[in-house]
């Protein structure tokens, strides 16, 4: 086998960061749906009590040596108005990573204020009472140090990230833009431009596009509806006055949590953050109640054309699959594994029809994963060639992990050779063991880890056992996960691209996976 999972993660974060790379052209969209319209629900927001260690008995009992080893590196406090701190101490590497988490993100805003948390995150960082745009720009320069804000569908970060060195030059901007943003005309005026321009770059690519359409259907009347970039309409009905009101009555402590990893000195950080951050209030946000797409994805085909694109089209398919907080996550995250490896060997070596081809899951509270075809060059068939990687693990099988045993003998060298799903299970458990340690070397890796335990588990500790966990899943649970994720539930699919092309798809061929 010519690639890893590895490999195919690393491709489609760097096809992610294409996103931002085109312009407005004209398309058509077209929806072929096979299932029935469901009734649109009601969306419910209720307190969520923020939790730490809700995982305690679990870690009272055995566990493994890895995380046993990291357990005294943490330190935790609360500050006056009760936003609690999780500190990772880590005397291996010189760089201090600190982030305000802030759940729920962008499932607090709707289709009228779309984007608005990330408008409000960008403006608070170009300038507060202390410090103006320049002024910030040239001190984060000088110090090789960066403040950056992310947005998704369930929580927001605001980051620092500095050399220890640094440290007492670049927290105080930090604070300072938190607490005392002056949310200037100007600085709101760049912000949304630059979002604008996003936004509009975002549909000039069939790729992304496609993306943005398939979002927006699969994701209808949920918590998820609005996009953590804001649309068109959304930005054009952003003013100065909305996104203060919106730092008023969402930036509240009861969404917040303080998650930092470096050698720091535990009692300084704590004095430095109370002085500033103390005078954050409780408003009482309230969060979407827990939600799964499980059952409720319709099968369809959207079709977007694009005129633009020659021969070439992209192919992405959406479906439920369990939450990180779910004991078939693991299970279903090596499926995923191993079906991106007879994706690669199927449809990328054996019939060349496409440059990248992709399937994984995700790390959202609301969880869904994807089979990807991206620039697909043999269009037609493209539906037979995944549903020929898919029949395998379907019958228990997989893609034979040993190099050495993937030509069978007697049979051309593009033959690929299965396997039963129980003898390659320890490889790629092994492979994500590795991951899960080279997640360690960067402490802002280590960063989301701990801020993706909290929001999932409940504990901020409760990553550390991935490694304990992934060695216990069996190849029946695998088994098990294909049946009802692959083999049993609807796949929402979108193909934008040649309009030539798209034209010789058959919906029915999307209603199913596998070869019947």
């Amino acid at each position: 086998m010519k690639k890893s999972f590895i490999l195919i993660l690393s491709i489609f974060f760097v096809f992610s960061l294409l996103f931002a790379c085109q312009t407005t052209t004209q398309n058509q969209t077209q929806t072929t749906t096979t299932t029935a319209t469901t009734a649109t629900p009601t969306i419910n927001y209720i307190d969520i009590p923020l939790q730490l260690t809700a995982k305690e008995e679990v870690f009272k009992g055995e566990i493994g040596p890895y995380a046993k080893s990291q357990l005294p590196t943490f330190k935790v406090f609360t500050l006056d108005n009760g936003i609690p701190v999780i500190v990772k101490i880590n005397p291996a590497n010189r760089v201090y990573n600190i982030q305000m988490v802030l759940r729920g993100g962008a499932s607090l805003s709707n289709a009228e204020n779309a984007g608005i948390e990330k408008l409000m995150l960008t403006t608070m960082a170009r300038g507060s009472a202390k410090y103006q745009y320049q002024q910030i720009v040239d001190i984060l320069d000088k110090t090789s140090s960066g403040i950056s804000t992310n947005v998704t569908f369930d929580y927001s970060t605001y980051s620092l990230n500095t050399l220890d060195k640094y440290f007492d030059q670049t927290l105080p901007i930090w604070l300072d833009t938190l607490v005392n943003p002056t949310f200037t005309e100007s600085d709101f005026n760049k912000a949304l431009s630059e979002m604008k321009i996003y936004e509009e770059d975002y549909r000039s690519s069939p790729y992304t596009l496609g993306i943005l359409k398939l979002n927006q259907e699969f994701f209808k009347n949920t918590p998820y509806a609005a996009n953590p970039d804001g649309t068109s309409y959304s930005l054009r009905k952003m003013t100065l006055d909305k996104v203060k009101k919106y730092y008023q009555d969402y930036f509240s402590s009861n969404r917040m949590f303080i998650v930092a990893v470096g050698n720091y000195n535990v009692d300084d950080l704590k004095a430095k953050l109370n002085k500033d951050l103390s005078v954050i209030k409780n408003t009482n946000v309230k969060f979407p109640e827990p939600f799964s797409f499980y059952g409720k994805v319709k099968n369809q085909l959207l079709k977007i054309n694009f005129s633009q694109s020659t021969d070439v089209t992209y192919l992405r398919g959406d479906f439920a699959s369990p939450s990180m907080f779910s004991e078939e996550y693991l299970p279903f995250a090596i499926a995923m594994e191993m079906l991106s490896d007879m994706m690669f060997s199927i449809v990328r070596e054996k019939y060349s029809a496409c440059y990248t081809p992709m399937a994984y899951t995700r790390s959202f509270l609301a969880n869904y994963a994807s089979i990807v075809i991206y620039k697909c060059s043999k269009t037609a068939n493209i539906k037979n060639y995944i549903d020929e990687a898919v029949t395998p693990l379907l019958k228990g099988m997989c893609l034979n992990q040993d190099p050495q045993a993937t030509v069978v003998k007697g049979e051309p060298k593009a033959s690929i050779k299965f396997v039963p799903i129980e003898e390659a299970l320890e490889t790629y458990k092994q492979l994500y063991i590795n991951r899960t340690f080279e997640k360690q070397q960067y402490n802002s890796s280590i960063a989301s880890q701990i801020m993706l335990s909290i929001l999932h588990y409940g504990d901020y500790r409760y990553y550390l056992l991935d490694i304990d966990r992934v060695q216990k899943v069996t190849a029946q649970q695998i088994k098990d996960m294909i049946q009802k994720y692959l083999a049993s539930q609807p796949v929402m699919w979108e193909i934008s691209g040649d309009p030539n092309q798209i034209s010789l798809l058959n919906p029915a061929d999307f209603t199913y996976l596998g070869t019947k």
